[in-house]
Parts: structure tokens; sequence; C-alpha cells
């Protein structure tokens, strides 16, 4: 028994059509497993100022803030990746740059990518140890570099492989910012 040429045409082309339409996100259909590892660099310049006040001169209420405790806020042009419960002046981070290799492959994708990004705040923190108040004139920039590799098998679409990769991104760079902050304290 033989098939007919019409019958293979017409299953390649529905099978192209159907990969198309998956990878170009407008079916999600989404089944995979996915391993990763990332490595991270950073360096940070601080250029703070602490003025201390005692405080029995102050009439003025003052808010203790830590620096473990500000917001952080991730941009990718014009996009906001990750933001937390927006305070007064968050740290923002900026992705400048994300490059990831070829995500087209259909069931198996094996990627590296890398990402720089600069982490900025500039603002002042009030901090109330005993009877003093301290206020911190904080300028902080740091330069964040990540690099990692992916692998992903079973059904993930291109656009949703770019996703992933720049959550990874993201957490990284989160991580990176908050470990910062939190030696400040």
């Amino acid at each position: 028994m033989k098939i007919p040429n019409k019958i293979i045409i017409a299953t390649i082309l529905m099978l192209v059509v159907l990969t198309f339409i998956r990878e170009t996100g407008v079916l999600n259909i989404d089944s995979y497993k996915m391993t990763s590892s990332i490595t991270s660099r950073n360096s940070w310049t601080d250029n703070s100022v602490i003025i201390t006040i005692d405080s029995s001169t102050m009439n003025s209420k003052f808010i203790n803030r830590q620096f473990s405790d500000l917001p952080v806020i991730v941009l990718y042009g014009s996009d906001t990746l990750y933001s937390d419960r927006i305070q007064l002046n968050p740290i923002v981070v900026t992705i400048d740059s994300l490059q990831n290799s070829f995500l087209w492959t259909p069931l198996y994708k094996s990627v590296t990518f890398k990402a720089v990004g600069i982490s900025k705040f500039t603002n002042d923190i009030i901090k109330t140890p005993p009877a003093r108040i301290s206020l911190v004139k904080a300028n902080h920039v740091g330069h964040l570099n990540t690099k990692g590799s992916v692998s992903i098998t079973g059904l993930c679409s291109h656009r949703h492989a770019v996703e992933l990769i720049k959550e990874l991104v993201v957490k990284d760079f989160v991580l990176q910012t908050r470990q910062h902050f939190s030696t400040l304290d």
C-alpha cells in the first residue's frame, strides 16, 4: 500500500505551519525540561557621604530606612521586567545588552547567553541609631555581568525560550544588587 504524494506533502506542510505558529507565539504549546548555569561578576562604585546629627536638636520625625529595604526595578528597553512594591527611591537596574545564541531548533535548544547591566541608586537614606540621626547621601553604581548556558528539551517556542533567559538574567541581577545593598546596613 502506497501513501499518495499529496498526503505526504499536506502532512509536511501542516507540520511546518504548526511549528511556525508555535515558534511565533500565536499558539502556546510548551512542555519542556530546562537546565541552566550562571556565572556572575560585578563591581560597585560607592560615593556615599554620612552626616550624623544629634537627635535631641531635631523636632521632626524621621523614617528609619535600611539599604536592604530598598525596592528594586529591572528595566530592559522600554519594558519593566521586574518590580518590587514601589516605595520611594528604588534601585534601578537597567539591562544594557542581552545576547544569546541560536534558539530556533524545534525540540532541543542548547544556548549560551550573556548580559550586561547597570544598577544605580542615588538618594538620601535616613538611619536612626540610638540618640542620633544619620543621613546617608548615597550614590551607588554597579556594573553587573552575567554569563550562562541553558538547555531546553521538549516543546518550547523561541519566544518562550527568550523569556526564560530574561527571567534568569533578571533573577541574577536582582540577587547581585540585593547582596551588595545588604552589606551596607
